[in-house]
């Protein structure tokens, strides 16, 4: 089981991570593909990488090169040792107020 979110909210932290030949992460190669995530990553025009994603993304779902059963969108862990720990409607953890007793 593994969570793909990321802060920056950049498509390219994942799909390159796992899906270009390279990465090696599954066993599937499809050099189309690497060209889209590859010139996506190089881009700075937001309209342009997200028509190469958009066109990634098919071919990902198309080939069915991962299913993911699940999306974690948080993990959070319990100990009665903590306390003062709030969860973050951002998602981004916060630790200011945490303490944690012996």
């Amino acid at each position: 089981m593994q969570t793909n979110g990321v802060l920056t909210g950049d498509a390219d932290f994942t799909l390159r991570r796992l899906y270009v030949t390279t990465a090696n992460r599954n066993g599937y190669a499809n050099p189309d593909l690497d060209k889209l995530l590859n010139d996506a990553a190089g881009s700075t025009d937001q309209k342009q990488r997200a028509t190469l994603y958009s066109q990634a993304l098919k071919i990902i779902w198309d080939d069915a090169v991962g299913l993911f059963p699940v999306d974690l969108l948080e993990n959070y862990v319990y100990s009665k040792k903590v306390s003062g720990f709030v969860p973050s409607p951002s998602g981004i953890p916060s630790f200011a107020n945490v303490t944690v007793s012996k």
